[in-house]
C-alpha cells in the first residue's frame, strides 16, 4: 500500500517507522526538516520538506495511486483543511486526520465521510 503521512511530530513519525517496518510504501511530508531525525535509521520511505497545504507538494504522490493520506500535524485545523483538500480533489478513498482537541472530537464524529483518530484511541 501506498501512504502518505503529513506532519512528522511524535504521532507521525510512529505511524511512518511502523507501516515502513511492515512493507508498505510511505511518503513522509513536513514542513521542517529537523523532523524527520524521529524516524528510524532503517527507514525507507520518501521525505518531502514542504506545507501540506500546497498542492505543489501533495499532488505528485496523490497522483501516483496513493491509497492512503494520514494529516497528523500538531495543528487541528491544518489537518482538517489537508483531509477536505485531498478528499475533494483528489477523490482519495481513505483520508485520516489527527485531532489533538476534545472539541474536534466531538464535532467530527457526525461526519461519517471522513476518518478522524482522536488521541485516546491509540
Amino acid at each position: 500500500m501506498k501512504v502518505m503521512i503529513i506532519g512528522c511530530g511524535r504521532v507521525g513519525s510512529v505511524l511512518a517507522n511502523r507501516l515502513d517496518e511492515v512493507g508498505h510504501q510511505v511518503v513522509v511530508l513536513d514542513r521542517n526538516q529537523q523532523a524527520f531525525r524521529r524516524l528510524s535509521e532503517k527507514f525507507s520511505g520518501k521525505r518531502i520538506v514542504g506545507n501540506g497545504l500546497v498542492e505543489d507538494y501533495v499532488r505528485p504522490t496523490l497522483q501516483e495511486e496513493a491509497n492512503i493520506l494520514f494529516a497528523m500535524t500538531d495543528k487541528d485545523n491544518v489537518n482538517l483543511m489537508i483531509a477536505q483538500r485531498v478528499k475533494r480533489n483528489f477523490q482519495l478513498e481513505r483520508v485520516v486526520q489527527w485531532f489533538t482537541t476534545q472539541f474536534w472530537q466531538d464535532s467530527i464524529r457526525n461526519w461519517v465521510w471522513r476518518q478522524s483518530v482522536p488521541p485516546t484511541w491509540l
